[in-house]
């Protein structure tokens, strides 16, 4: 009778215990995703021809465009990238 009293008390606890790890770990999981999808800011500096360097924040697909030594025209409002014409 001794043991029987001791399973009805382990089995529930060993459960709830299952349950907790699984949902600890789709939090975990969760909040891992959240980070890995994080956004990503891009910053380039541009040299006008004056000598003076700005750094200016633009989006991913025109940071892949852009090379170290290009020449062109740049679009700015402020500190907002526009754009910028390659010469060629």
């Amino acid at each position: 009778m001794f043991m029987f009293n001791i399973i009805q008390f382990i089995v529930p606890v060993m459960f709830l215990l299952v349950i907790g790890i699984i949902i600890f770990s789709v939090i975990k999981g969760i909040g891992q995703w959240t980070n890995n999808n994080s956004n990503t800011f891009y910053h380039i500096t541009f040299e006008v021809e004056s000598g003076d360097r700005m750094e200016l924040q633009i989006s991913g697909r025109e940071y892949g465009l852009l090379a170290e030594g290009d020449v062109g025209k740049l679009t700015f409002q402020g500190t907002r990238y526009k754009n910028f014409e390659r010469e060629f």
